[in-house]
């Protein structure tokens, strides 16, 4: 269903992945961790009907470039880059990550006329722990460069996931890819 690809660099020079599809109004969709612009693909085809759907791609996925560190800074970078490239009032649909990336971006997202934020993993505090040891657990194994145990203590620690879902979302394909 996707009518084009492209990429968009970021500030930093990381190219970042975007897929298109679809005529109308603009509609952004922004995903969230562990996982691709794929996740928007079953609702795509509906939402190409009636908007020009953009799928972004965060670095490190699906056709996107990829950095050594990530910062939400960077991201927030990104996704103002791809809202300047699609050049026109756009409705931005966020989930997760993809959502609080989008809060952080608020103050530099004047052609967005829409904002729909699904499912931002903002917690007043952690929903298990405490916020000091979490803190220091996730500091050390983003120092050893240990995505899997550093998505591990988030999932576990800050978001109150059950083991199962953090076993599951540890395997995903897309850990090798950033985060």
């Amino acid at each position: 269903m996707i009518s084009e690809q492209f990429t968009v660099p970021s500030k930093a020079g990381v190219l970042i992945s975007v897929d298109k599809s679809g005529s109308g109004p603009a509609l952004l969709l922004v995903h969230g961790a562990m996982v691709d612009g794929s996740i928007w693909a079953s609702v795509q085809p509906s939402l190409s009907r009636h908007f020009t759907a953009y799928i972004l791609n965060r670095r490190g996925r699906s056709g996107s470039g990829d950095a050594a560190c990530y910062f939400l800074s960077d991201e927030v970078d990104d996704l103002v880059a791809v809202i300047r490239t699609v050049g026109r009032p756009v409705t931005l649909v966020a989930h997760s990550y993809g959502a609080v990336v989008t809060l952080a971006a608020l103050d530099q997202l004047a052609d967005v006329i829409r904002l729909i934020l699904y499912e931002p993993p903002v917690f007043k505090k952690p929903r298990t722990g405490d916020p000091g040891k979490i803190f220091e657990d996730l500091k050390r194994a983003i120092e050893a460069g240990d995505r899997e145990q550093t998505a591990s203590i988030f999932l576990r620690d800050q978001v109150g996931a059950p083991p199962h879902v953090v076993a599951v979302s540890i395997v995903s394909p897309e850990m090798g890819q950033g985060s």
